[in-house]
């Protein structure tokens, strides 16, 4: 600054655990070594600083909610931060959130690797308008897809064809793709090494070549990279549906 100079060391700690798929808690601890920085003749040195964050993902990553707590050294008060996402169709998203200073609305829409997003701030004093564009290139990412999400063994649809997109930082050891029950009970199982397929095709069938019952499941997916590390995949949600739905009957045909 000017014709003055300095620097300083500081250290931040931040843990993640992840109990469920679902949910993350998160701590961060800034400045847990506080830097201390003196350009003229008094140094500027920077308070401890503590945040605890929950955030869920529930209806199969349709809504996602945030809730942070956060303490400052400099300050006698807890400041609470919220935020919730909905995702009423895909790659559009509506968004709200607050703090002790500022509510936030806002909507996104991501559409082949550009994503346009605008928030509207309501302040104390004012209103600030917020608008950007991103672009999304290169880069990680792991997750399935589900086509169709209700399908039947025994019905029209036979099949659902599970849609895996993998692309690590490192090359893939081993993969594992399971599919659960609402009861987390463990239904088909497929594994193999090296990169997975780009899809499985389920057919809901036992092992015996019975249909499986009618309702909800949920496929898992991991991998073991060549550094050794477990990613995983958000949970896709499938249904299978062979009953009739309610009011309808069967027709029967005379000759």
């Amino acid at each position: 600054m000017d014709s003055h100079t300095g620097s300083g060391f500081g250290l931040d700690l931040g843990l993640l655990y992840h109990p469920w798929s679902f949910l993350n808690l998160g701590l961060a601890v800034q400045n847990l070594v506080a830097p201390s920085v003196q350009l003229i003749s008094d140094p500027e040195v920077y308070p401890l600083n503590l945040t605890l964050g929950v955030g869920g993902r529930f209806l199969e990553d349709k809504v996602k909610v945030d809730l942070d707590v956060n303490k400052n050294q400099d300050q006698n008060s807890l400041n609470l931060r919220f935020g919730v996402e909905v995702m009423p169709m895909r790659d559009l998203f509506i968004r709200a959130g607050l703090d002790d200073t500022e509510i936030q609305i806002g909507a996104g829409y991501r559409y082949q690797g550009f994503q346009l997003d605008y928030a509207l701030g309501f302040e104390t004093v004012e209103v600030m308008n917020k608008v950007s564009l991103s672009y999304f290139f290169g880069g990680f990412l792991l997750e399935t897809h589900a086509e169709p999400e209700t399908f039947s063994p025994v019905g029209v649809n036979k099949v659902c064809v599970v849609k895996i997109v993998c692309q690590t930082k490192f090359e893939a050891r081993l993969w594992t793709l399971e599919i659960r029950n609402e009861a987390n009970a463990l239904m088909k199982k497929y594994t193999g090494e090296g990169f997975p397929p780009d899809h499985i095709v389920w057919d809901g069938l036992m092992d015996n070549t019975n249909p499986m019952p009618d309702g909800r499941y949920h496929v898992v997916f991991w991998i073991e990279d060549a550094s050794g590390q477990l990613l995983r995949a958000s949970d896709t949600r499938i249904n299978i549906q062979s009953m009739l739905p309610l009011g309808v009957s069967p027709v029967e045909i005379e000759e």
